[in-house]
């Protein structure tokens, strides 16, 4: 998982590293890309169109830059997947930790078919 921001400094720093992870392994499968904090520098910004061309990669997730949102989860002690606006960004962030940690699921199958929690299952909660 590569992390970058919107801004051009950091993208070029991102862009680098993809060309080299590419010159090193011949391709850049298995790379996710999460822009985070889009629309903290508002017009020194690199536009969301912009990135994929600049890059030459697409993000595979851009977080934006919220800072109501994520201080009232945190003050109220309430996940930001609960509020409505969080809801895109917990997807998003959680399909990449899934794909990150091969996670399946709660039906996710063990050898010997043997029932135990995974990671995932168990930071969710839904593990004992």
């Amino acid at each position: 998982v590569l992390v970058s921001t919107p801004v051009l400094p950091a993208l070029r720093g991102a862009r680098t590293l993809l060309m080299e992870i590419k010159e090193l392994r011949g391709n850049t499968d298995g790379v996710d890309l999460v822009v985070n904090m889009q629309g903290i520098a508002g017009n020194q910004e690199v536009p969301k169109g912009d990135m994929k061309e600049a890059l030459d990669f697409e993000p595979d997730i851009i977080i934006p830059f919220d800072p109501k949102l994520f201080a009232n989860a945190e003050a109220e002690a309430i996940p930001v997947a609960k509020n409505k606006e969080g809801q895109k960004i917990a997807h998003g962030i959680l399909k990449l930790a899934q794909k990150a940690s091969d996670y399946q699921g709660k039906n996710q199958k063990k050898s010997a078919d043997v029932k135990q929690p995974s990671f995932l299952d168990k930071i969710l909660g839904k593990g004992k």
